[in-house]
């Protein structure tokens, strides 16, 4: 069992709240009252957006409030705050290695057709970590620090909502470990594999625009994932630990979301699908088809501000060097939270904590 901490801040250029819109408001009316209250003495103003001049934006109404509203946003970011630090206490308890089973939050949320994000992410990991954790190392401990470009499009795919998602990963890190008996060590920069992933909702979240998306009523969604890691990092073939994996692998996934109040509970299944190494420092690697189950529970304070607690559990992905079976099979578990807070319209900020235990046998 080793120990695996990371820590991950997500900073979007892009409309937080649009992706959330669709969960839990669907009435901008509602959500205004809902988040501000009438009150005594507490006036608020709620006059329509202008497309033409907001083109990007989901949201339709503005909101000006003349008092009581920073006293109010100033609470709710304090329950935030209790709650982040309650979900990293529980998390840095944990012990793990990076696995195949990500967790992500809201993946098959509905949301409006024709978004582009732009994404920029940094974070930092420790323990038993590898970039492709199918390497045959054991005692491993490393280091690393990481960054992420994301851009992501919603459109719509057979009358469905769907998004295409492109992420390219920077890491820097040091790693120790052993292979055959053999010490085996790395320090590098560059670029990680190039990440495709195409989500479809294919039962349940009909594609709609930003208008049409306001009388959208939430119900059972069924989804489909198809990720896809194509081998474009840096990889030295006299390296045994490299930021590259020299390999495709293909992820397929299933999921089921529904929304109870404020409360968004979703579950997932998985499959990733592994091609051959034909370089691993002079030897040929394969690896067996890696089982995945990931469940999450996701609470709305409003548009763009939630928070989602998940937990991924991971079986499979044997691995086979020059045609030996080796005694690596994983069994991991993997936990994680996310808070994601709008700064404003356009801008919003995620943390993201995660951490797990690898029972490889």
């Amino acid at each position: 069992m080793s120990a695996k901490t990371r820590l991950t801040i997500d900073y979007d250029k892009s409309i937080p709240g649009e992706l959330n819109l669709a969960l839990k408001e669907h009435s901008s009316n509602r959500a205004a009252r809902r988040l501000f209250p009438s009150q005594p003495g507490n006036r608020s103003y709620f006059r329509p957006c202008s497309s033409s001049s907001e083109p990007d934006s989901v949201a339709i109404l503005r909101i000006t409030d003349e008092y009581g509203v920073a006293k109010q946003i100033h609470h709710q970011f304090q329950k935030l705050l209790i709650l982040a630090c309650w979900a990293a206490a529980l998390l840095l308890c944990g012990t793990g290695r990076l696995v195949a089973q990500e967790l992500e939050p809201l993946t098959f949320a509905n949301t409006p057709t024709g978004i582009n994000i732009f994404g920029v992410a940094v974070g930092y990991s420790q323990g038993n970590i590898l970039l492709d954790p199918s390497l045959p190392i054991e005692d491993l401990d490393g280091d690393l620090f990481y960054g992420l470009l994301r851009y992501l499009r919603t459109f719509g795919l057979l009358g469905r909502s769907a998004k295409f998602s492109v992420l390219v990963p920077f890491t820097s890190g040091k790693w120790r470990g052993r292979f055959d008996d053999e010490p085996a060590q790395r320090d590098a920069a560059g670029f990680g594999d190039l990440r495709l992933t195409l989500d479809w909702g294919v039962y349940g979240a009909p594609a709609m625009n930003r208008i049409e998306m306001r009388d959208y009523q939430p119900q059972t969604i069924i989804g489909a994932s198809i990720r896809v890691i194509v081998p474009s990092g840096d990889y030295d073939t006299a390296e045994l630990i490299n930021l590259g994996s020299n390999r495709w692998s293909l992820r397929g996934e299933l999921g089921l979301s529904r929304e109870f109040g404020r409360w968004t509970l979703e579950g997932l299944g998985g499959i990733w699908f592994y091609g051959k190494n034909d370089n691993l420092v002079g030897r040929e690697m394969e690896q067996e088809n890696m089982y995945v189950v990931k469940g999450h529970a996701i609470y709305s304070f409003r548009p763009g501000f939630w928070i989602g607690f998940g937990v991924g559990y991971g079986n499979g992905g044997r691995t086979t060097v020059d045609g030996v079976p080796r005694d690596n099979r994983q069994e991991n578990w993997r936990f994680g939270a996310t808070i994601a807070y709008p700064i404003n319209t356009r801008h919003g900020i995620n943390l993201n904590l995660g951490s797990g235990i690898n029972r490889g046998a």
